[in-house]
């Protein structure tokens, strides 16, 4: 599987820290503002510097730029879900096939992956999701259409969604 590196770069939202290895990433956080960077990574987190072997880590930074700015944009970065439980990478996977722009809820989750009275499991999974905007999780709402939680905080959820054109109350 290789070595674990992690690094950090900024975006126009902030700062984004990433873990990966030479194969896929496994985790990615949410961009957060110069202001609690500290608090957020560990002072050796080193800035961007990859050699070659690394090379689809090169594009991230440039996709999320483009999201951010509004483009539609595929993730198509490799990720590794593996150390997971199975549910929850079935849960992700479908996450993963929410368009941008859409919402589904999490009980159309539950249908999806065959286990209908499983939203709050589902809810469980999403918000155990390591690669957030990659993996889509901003994009779950809850069935009344409320927006339902989030793990960077409502007011982020409502930013992503906002900038995907939805408005939520």
């Amino acid at each position: 599987m290789g070595d674990t590196l992690t690094t950090h770069f900024h975006t126009s939202w902030g700062w984004i820290k990433i873990t990966y290895n030479k194969n896929a990433i496994l985790s990615l956080t949410l961009p957060v503002p110069h202001r609690i960077l500290s608090e957020k990574f560990d002072e050796n987190t080193p800035f961007m510097k990859l050699s070659k072997e690394y090379s689809y880590i090169w594009r991230i930074e440039s996709l999320l730029e483009r999201y951010f700015s509004g483009e539609k944009v595929d993730f198509n970065i490799p990720v590794d879900l593996e150390h997971l439980p199975l549910f929850t990478r079935k849960v992700l996977k479908e996450t993963s096939r929410i368009p941008y722009g859409e919402v589904r809820s999490y009980g159309w989750i539950a249908e999806k992956i065959n286990h209908p009275h499983s939203s709050r499991a589902v809810g469980n999974a999403v918000g155990a999701n390591p690669v957030p905007i990659i993996i889509p999780c901003h994009r779950v709402i809850r069935k009344n259409e409320a927006i339902g939680g989030f793990g960077g905080g409502i007011d982020m959820k409502k930013r992503l969604l906002r900038l995907e054109g939805l408005e939520f109350e």
